[in-house]
């Protein structure tokens, strides 16, 4: 009988299975009065079908598949800081302004847009037109203007203000632009040097102004003007020398066409040798956009990976690139690629047999730095190592892999409970937003419900792997593991009582039943009783899910953040598990419904899916998340996170091909097709490859029957075959290049050819079980905690954003020496990131005025930076405590990872931290009061790159006094919010500097502030 068991449940994890009574042959009848029904002509989309029409402007993302992006607006002015041409985690070029004959053409005159997959075409307000189409396999953006000349083309960068900033040249007929701070490549710094902008028509000019740019980076610094009397196409190419870019740009400038052409070709051949298409063309189109935007996450920037997301998440993590994987590369048939990123991600493995990580795999591979912090990106690299091996029948691949998947296995068996469960700590989960270490928002230590279930699934791939490469004894072993902990779940994690799984067990055994999705991915690995599982599902669905996806905490729970995105009540990544929807989950939820009988209900998230994809967020792409409820008068939620998320175009995908077409391999030769088609597909034509070719299946399935029309294209693999499933039966039969086998099904026969045969037995779902089902409403309770605000007051901008007047008193004024932001020991070193700059960390000091309201305060930097990510803070990266020591007694500990303490006999009544705005609290610990940015206040920022000042004022309806001989200590370091916004803490300053942390520091336990300074308050002169 056929199972999810035999075909694995996160993947196919079988390499091969005999299906004992299911074949045809010698079980052939004689043929009846049967003909093959008419099929429509269906086919691969074509790529100039795709255009989407934009006239309120979207996002639009490209990559060229190996280190770049451009990320821009298709109809409009930027919305968001990260918006440009990104290179290697540096934007070069974030946008350019057109004048056509005498008149100014910016990114707030254009009528609308046609944004393709592979290139988009934008037409401005008075006829002009461009055509822009980044590069493959080069850092270069081709724009082709066509309208009627003369045109001026003016680059504008974000970056720098000014002149001094940059190396300006013309050269080669070339606009040149270096950044001063950046004149070599290196390792730290490891992206390019030089931009070239030309025109073979144009004239290059060195032409330097600030310019009026709109949008959320509402000036920036144009270097120059490309000139030409009459369109032609303009190329920005970067390169580690200006020779190579100009180089770059001529070859481009010579053969426009047919990079062009290259570019389609590829993505044209992608639709081609895999797809699933049907008779509804929204969904093809749909579909088509995914398989094409998930390919390009697909890059090659430190050996080959996937993108997690864009724009953010420009790098590799473990835990999305193998959740991805089975969508993005196996089930459309790219298992070369699939190879390539599994061997890639193994060459990082850590193989330090004395490491707590020993034998994991990365949870993120960046430019300049590995992590293994993760529980769950190792069992999801070893599951899908073997069942790309199943996919692709690969055993040099199996024995190559062996020792490192042997050695994940061992480093896990160091990290069980006495019951086999896997431990980990509280952010070793996929929900792993934290304020700081030890400040978890989600902690799900030390056994989460999803970990266990991966854990399971990992010993059984590793099972299988060890038996393909000979190592019987071991595959018995971990075989033997994994049905002893299946056993110890059902004890533990299954609440009877509730009708659930827990969500984790912590530490000290206490079963925490919060209702989140992570126990779908625990109901895909473990096999519980069918009607155990049905209940689990439909209850997580009813609680968990709204028509537009799966929250990640239960709108009734406490800690229920609706929105995902509400500075005035928490920061962002306090929702971001606890609440927020998550596209991606819709996979694990789609499979299980799906299976049980759900297609329809199922369906419903795939089409919202599709919505997202053609209709809303970035043209063609699925965003990571939506607040879990609509604002006020809004009739969906908000879309946040990245705008562009690999692991939600890659479930969407699997679930298409594996849920409902259906399609699942036991071998490279051997393909399961259990076909579960929504009624809006009607007919259905399936590609998936076998070996070096494909089987392509025509289905159609109606209440009571299913059609299957079968054929081999290409080299297939000899002996292939294909079992079909429908209707609780079972049949298999061969596949061969150029023949085609018509498989007919209902309830009282099957029929092969037009000859019965007998059927295995196969399971099959109880759709009435899920007949009343409903999503969840959504419900602003009155009494949420998460909106009941801080408990202090929040200052608007208008409130701190004040310039004193001539009344106004100077009290302090310090002035410090520059060059001295090396630390207390004077050997520290900033992270390696290209945005953390010289300068940006040495204090020169600080001004206090005081007027009969308020103090006003001017902190002074060498430096600020605004790597563009929130524009509306001014500046990034910085971070400054200021104390005031009224008089005896105080607290000495500054906390906020400072690790710096006051010297003894001082200690400070209020201490004010300045970063993502600024937060005063006084000496017993006590916020008392707050200043949030919010978007609209970039128009008056609390910092600015021009002066290196941050500057802003605190009422003394907050800090009441600061007296004449107040001591006042200000401690200057690097900001790190932890990647979810919010103040944001001093960042970490270890021994060696890696991307994001600091090196230099002997003692551990040092503070990591980088430079220091004191003054007293008091009249000044």
């Amino acid at each position: 009988m056929l199972t999810r068991t035999t075909l694995g449940a996160l993947s196919a994890l079988v390499f091969s299975t005999i299906l004992a009574g299911a074949g045809c042959g010698d079980d052939l009848e004689p043929p009846v009065d049967w003909t093959p029904p008419v099929t429509p002509t269906l086919g691969p989309v074509q790529l100039a079908e795709l255009g989407v029409e934009v006239t309120d402007s979207r996002p639009m993302v490209y990559t060229n598949k190996v280190a770049t992006y451009f990320y821009g607006e298709a109809a409009g002015p930027h919305l968001s800081g990260y918006q440009g041409l990104n290179v290697r985690g540096f934007t070069f070029v974030d946008d350019w302004h057109w004048t056509a004959g005498d008149t100014a053409l910016g990114s707030d005159h254009f009528e609308a847009a046609t944004v393709y997959p592979d290139h988009a075409v934008r037409r401005y307000q008075g006829g002009l037109a461009e055509t822009i189409t980044l590069i493959d396999g080069d850092s270069a953006l081709l724009v082709e203007p066509e309208g009627e000349g003369p045109l001026v083309l003016r680059p504008l960068l974000n970056d720098g203000r000014s002149g001094d900033y940059y190396d300006l040249q013309v050269a080669d007929g070339a606009l040149l632009v270096a950044r001063q701070n950046h004149m070599e490549r290196s390792s730290p710094q490891d992206h390019p040097v030089w931009l070239a902008i030309k025109s073979g028509a144009g004239t290059a000019a060195v032409a330097a102004e600030v310019v009026d740019a709109g949008g959320v980076k509402p000036s920036m610094f144009s270097p120059g003007t490309i000139t030409m009397d009459a369109a032609a196409p303009v190329v920005f190419a970067v390169a580690d020398t200006s020779a190579d870019a100009v180089a770059l740009a001529d070859a481009i400038l010579a053969d426009p066409s047919g990079y062009r052409a290259a570019r389609a070709e590829r993505m044209q051949g992608l639709l081609e040798r895999s797809y699933v298409v049907t008779e509804d063309a929204r969904f093809n189109r749909a579909m088509a956009w995914t398989r094409l935007s998930m390919d390009a996450l697909i890059m090659d920037q430190r050996g080959k990976g996937i993108f997690a997301g864009l724009p953010w998440f420009n790098n590799y993590w473990g835990r999305d690139t193998f959740i991805s994987l089975p969508g993005a590369l196996l089930v459309t048939g790219e298992f070369e690629e699939a190879r390539a990123i599994l061997t890639s991600f193994a060459e990082f493995q850590n193989t330090d047999d004395s490491a707590p990580e020993y034998g994991r795999v990365p949870n993120f591979v960046n430019l300049n730095s590995v992590s293994h912090n993760t529980a769950d990106g190792t069992p999801w690299f070893v599951i899908q190592a073997a069942a790309y091996v199943a996919h692709s029948g690969d055993m040099d691949f199996a024995s190559e892999i062996w020792p490192v998947v042997a050695r994940a296995a061992e480093g896990a068996l160091r990290h069980l409970d006495g019951d086999g469960f896997l431990t980990h700590g509280d952010q070793e989960t996929w929900m792993d937003a934290s304020a700081g270490p030890g400040q978890e928002w989600s902690p799900r230590g030390d056994r989460a419900v999803e970990i266990q279930g991966l854990w399971y699934q990992q010993l059984l791939a590793t099972a299988e792997i060890a038996e393909a490469v000979g190592e019987g004894a071991a595959a018995a072993d971990y075989r033997e593991r994994a049905a002893a902990l299946a056993q110890a779940f059902e004890d533990r994690f299954y609440d009877p009582e509730a009708g659930l799984l827990v969500d984790h067990v912590d530490a000290d055994g206490n079963a925490d039943g919060q209702l989140r999705p992570n126990q779908l991915f625990a109901l895909r690995s473990f096999e519980l009783d069918p009607v155990v599982e049905r209940e689990i599902t439909n209850a997580v669905a009813s609680a968990l899910v709204y028509e537009y996806g799966v929250a990640s905490l239960a709108q009734d729970d406490d800690g229920f953040h609706p929105y995902h995105e509400a500075p005035s009540y928490y920061p962002k990544d306090a929702a971001y598990h606890n609440g927020t929807i998550w596209t991606w989950l819709t996979g694990p939820l789609v499979s299980l419904m799906v299976e049980q009988g759900a297609v329809e209900p199922a369906y419903e998230q795939i089409e919202y899916l599709s919505r997202l994809c053609l209709d809303r967020g970035a043209v063609g792409a699925i965003a990571e998340n939506m607040d879990a409820l609509p604002l006020e008068d809004a009739s969906e939620p908000r879309l946040t996170g990245t705008v562009m998320q690999a692991w939600s175009h890659a479930e969407y995908l699997r679930n298409v091909y594996e849920d409902l077409a259906g399609v699942r391999y036991l071998a490279a030769d051997h393909v399961v097709l259990t076909p579960s088609l929504p009624a809006s597909w009607g007919h259905a034509q399936v590609r998936a490859r076998m070996g070096a070719g494909a089987v392509v299946a025509m289905l159609r399935r109606e209440p009571g029957e299913l059609y299957v029309r079968l054929s081999g294209d290409g080299a297939v693999p000899a002996g292939a075959r294909v079992t079909v499933v429908g209707l609780g039966q079972a049949v298999e039969v061969p596949v061969s290049a150029g023949a085609v086998v018509h498989v007919a099904m209902t309830t009282e026969q099957v029929l092969v050819d037009g000859a019965r045969v007998t059927a295995d037995e196969a399971e099959a779902a109880d759709p009435g079980f899920w007949s009343d089902f409903a999503w969840q409403t959504p419900m602003l309770r009155d009494d949420l905690p998460a909106l009941a605000g801080p408990g202090w007051p929040l200052f608007e901008r208008e409130s701190v954003k004040r310039t004193p007047g001539a009344e106004a008193a100077l009290i302090l004024d310090i002035d410090t020496a520059a060059g001295d932001d090396t630390g207390p020991t004077g050997t520290y070193v900033y992270p390696l990131h290209p945005a953390f700059e010289a300068g940006m960390l040495d204090l020169t000091g600080l001004a206090i005025r005081e007027d009969e309201a308020g103090f006003y305060f001017d902190l002074r930097f060498a430096k600020l930076v605004q790597p563009g990510w929130n524009p509306h803070l001014g500046f990034q990266l910085t971070y400054a405590a200021i104390l005031f020591d009224t008089g005896e007694g105080g607290q000495s500990a500054v906390g906020r990872n400072a690790q710096y303490t006051m010297p003894d006999g001082a200690g400070y009544e209020f201490a004010l931290h300045v970063g993502a705005g600024f937060m005063l609290v006084d000496g017993a610990g006590n916020t008392v009061a707050e200043y949030r940015p919010a978007p609209g206040d970039v128009i008056d920022p609390l910092g600015s790159v021009e002066t290196g000042a941050i500057r802003f004022r605190v009422p003394k309806s907050v800090l009441p006094a600061l007296p004449a001989g107040t001591a006042v200590t200000v401690l200057a370091g690097s900001q790190d919010d932890h990647g979810g916004g919010g103040l944001g803490d001093f960042r970490t300053v270890s021994a060696e500097a890696g991307e994001w942390n600091g090196g230099g520091k002997s003692d551990p336990d040092g503070p990591n502030v980088y430079d220091l300074a004191t003054g007293t308050i008091g009249p000044v002169e």
